[in-house]
C-alpha cells in the first residue's frame, strides 16, 4: 500500500500541473484508451490487473480531460491502495463514482487518493496562503482538474468554507 503523497515524494518533480501519467509510467501502470462500444460506453475508467502482468487502467477519452486526469489519479488510487489484491482483479468505474455523495467506502478511498495525487495539499496550502490565489477557476486550471474538484479539496483541507 501506497499513499498519494509517497507516490508524490518518489515520482513527482514538483512542477504543476502534476504529469499524472508520467507517475502512472514511472509505477508500472500501463494506461489505454477505453474502446467506446459495449457497456464500455457508460463508464470514466476501469483499471484490472490480470495474474502475472501489469496492471493496466482503460480511460474514457470522450470526456473532458480534467475528468480523464481525475479518472487515472482515481484508478492509480485504487492500484496503490491495494482494493485489487485478493479475488477483485477488475474495478469498473461509472461516472456516479466520481461524485462525493454515496459512493462506497472503496470509492471514497480513491477520490481522496485522486484529489491528493493531482492537488497536493502543501501546494494547495502555498497557493491560498502564500500566493493568494482565492480564485476557484485560476486555481483549477493551476493543478488542471475540474473547478468542483478544487472546490471540495480546498473544502477537505479546511482552506474554503461554505
Amino acid at each position: 500500500m501506497m499513499t498519494a503523497s509517497q507516490l508524490l515524494a518518489a515520482h513527482w518533480d514538483g512542477t504543476l500541473p502534476v504529469d499524472i501519467d508520467l507517475i502512472a509510467r514511472r509505477i508500472g501502470v500501463e494506461v489505454r484508451d477505453l474502446p467506446l462500444s459495449g457497456e464500455d460506453r457508460t463508464i470514466s475508467g476501469k483499471i484490472e490487473h490480470p495474474p502475472e502482468a501489469h496492471p493496466v487502467v482503460w480511460i474514457n477519452r470522450s470526456e473532458a480531460q480534467v475528468r480523464q486526469r481525475f479518472t487515472l489519479a482515481h484508478e492509480l488510487g485504487h492500484h496503490a491502495l491495494g482494493h485489487l489484491r485478493g479475488t477483485r482483479k477488475l474495478l469498473r468505474d461509472p461516472a456516479a463514482n466520481f461524485s462525493s455523495a454515496g459512493t462506497s467506502l472503496v470509492e471514497r478511498e480513491a477520490n481522496a487518493f485522486a484529489a491528493s495525487l493531482l492537488m497536493p495539499a502543501n501546494v494547495a496550502r502555498f497557493a491560498v496562503h502564500e500566493k493568494k490565489v482565492l480564485d476557484i477557476t485560476r486555481l483549477a486550471s493551476g493543478f488542471n482538474v475540474s473547478q468542483a474538484a478544487m472546490r471540495f479539496r480546498l473544502q477537505n483541507l479546511g482552506l474554503l468554507h461554505g
